[in-house]
């Protein structure tokens, strides 16, 4: 982390405020304006995390003391003072700066005024509003905000990988990062403030030249013959970022049309884990960065990308199979999307309802319907055809040991070797199209999913 320093004591002669929200290159911009010695010490100083890591060093206990520092800290020789901040951070210091829960909009820049004089603007944004909230899930998730040899700021401790697609997060962030950005606007359209706009790619194409845009707002001139030294920042985006747009994008239209026709192949070559019964999320952590589909009523150890709701448990429909669970353990569905055979009165935002269709042989199905057996089968077939509708090149059922034949049915035996026999054909017929099924047992990989009777498809372990 950069270590504030403390060269100037008393109000500063000049103050600039970048406004930013998550993800916008305000880390790097504030990196280059840092390295002219002119700027100040631009920094998150508003952040709760920061906050807590500043009183802690400098023994300050109350706001107005923790501000004085933030002061002496932020401020070059020179008498610039420069600070960065998102919106929430900045309702934060409003409201311990003045004591009050609230301060309204048009009174605001009296507030700021008082502790930093002589205050300009600086507006960040950014133009792919798409990317940026992937940058911010993905940060989010891992807690790795930046690339850089130094951390700039303190945050938690890293976690890479905890890296996974969440539709919903994403989606919520769209919507956050909106609302935020609305913030700003409102501030500054308020009070008839003029920042300076700068866009996330113009920082990232020319950092250096949009630090001297932001001196020159706040009316600085570079020392002479100053030269910008080489950033410690590196883009931080890869292929996992271009999948996970790609992928986000085809849910958004899908989630227009929610049709099944809508998400064929979307997962074109993945690996898709069918979770079949109540798995432990350790356990499906095992399967490394995979698309998940949880066939429900079977309960949930962990948020799964589909759900796939088959009223398998409903005792007006046939159910030859039933799970350990009774109606009143099924929660709803905590999946991003969730299909469903049968009436869904759930709230939930995604939901697809499906059509299926009777057939005597293993048959994917046609546009907007699952085909599934003429006679009573294993309720992780329909999952494994979706899976296979999906894309997937790769196929793991997981959980499958946990179904059993219904209690009290005198042709449970009989019932069971048909399902199999079913997934056995359905296993065939996938694999003449390519696509490789294995199971996997809930709790170890040595059990068969059916001791009596084994081999049911290829097993991985």
């Amino acid at each position: 982390m950069t270590e504030a320093s403390s060269h100037w004591y008393g109000a500063p002669e000049r103050s600039y405020l970048i406004c930013a929200t998550p993800r916008t290159g305000s880390y790097l911009l504030c990196d280059r304006l840092r390295s002219t010695g002119v700027a100040g010490q631009p920094t998150e100083f508003f952040s709760p995390t920061f906050e807590k890591y500043w009183k802690e060093k400098w023994g300050t206990v109350d706001y107005a003391a923790y501000l004085q520092r933030v002061l002496a800290a932020g401020t070059s020789p020179n008498g610039v003072f420069g600070a960065k901040t998102h919106p929430r951070q900045f309702a934060r210091f409003l409201q311990q700066a003045t004591g009050r829960a609230g301060v309204d909009t048009e009174d605001q820049p009296g507030v700021v005024e008082e502790w930093f004089p002589g205050m300009r603007y600086v507006w960040l944004r950014r133009r792919n509003s798409l990317r940026q909230s992937v940058s911010f899930s993905r940060s989010w998730q891992t807690q790795v905000w930046w690339n850089a040899e130094v951390a700039p700021a303190p945050y938690c401790e890293p976690q890479p990988e905890a890296d996974r697609f969440d539709y919903s997060q994403i989606e919520a962030t769209v919507n956050m990062l909106e609302e935020d950005d609305g913030v700003w606007r409102r501030f500054f359209n308020v009070n008839g403030i003029d920042p300076l706009v700068l866009d996330y790619e113009e920082i990232a194409g020319d950092h250096a030249g949009a630090a001297t845009l932001v001196l020159d707002h706040v009316g600085v001139e570079l020392p002479s013959g100053f030269r910008f030294p080489s950033t410690q920042f590196r883009r931080q985006s890869d292929v996992t970022t271009e999948r996970w747009i790609e992928r986000y994008s085809r849910l958004v239209a899908a989630k227009r049309e929610r049709t099944l026709s809508a998400f064929e192949g979307i997962h074109h070559g993945e690996t898709i884990a069918v979770i079949a019964g109540r798995v432990p999320a350790d356990r499906v952590a095992e399967l490394g960065d995979v698309v998940t589909l949880a066939l429900l009523p079977a309960g949930q150890e962990t948020r799964v990308d589909y759900a796939l709701m088959t009223g398998a448990l409903d005792t007006s429909e046939p159910r030859p199979l039933a799970s350990d669970l009774d109606d009143e353990e099924l929660d709803l569905p905590d999946a991003s999307v969730v299909f469903t055979t049968v009436p869904f009165t759930g709230e939930h935002p995604f939901v697809v309802r499906l059509r299926t269709e009777r057939t005597a042989h293993p048959d994917l199905g046609g546009r907007n319907e699952l085909r599934v057996p003429d006679r009573p089968f294993h309720p992780a077939y329909m999952a494994i055809v979706l899976a296979a509708r999906l894309g997937a090149q790769r196929i793991v059922v997981i959980g499958i040991d946990q179904w059993r034949p219904a209690m009290g049915s005198s042709s449970s035996e009989a019932l069971l070797m048909e399902s199999e026999n079913q997934l056995r054909a359905l296993g065939s017929a996938l694999r003449a199209q390519g696509v490789i099924l294995s199971v996997l047992d809930a709790d170890d990989h040595e059990r068969p999913p059916f001791p009596e009777h084994s081999g049911l498809f290829e097993r991985v372990g």
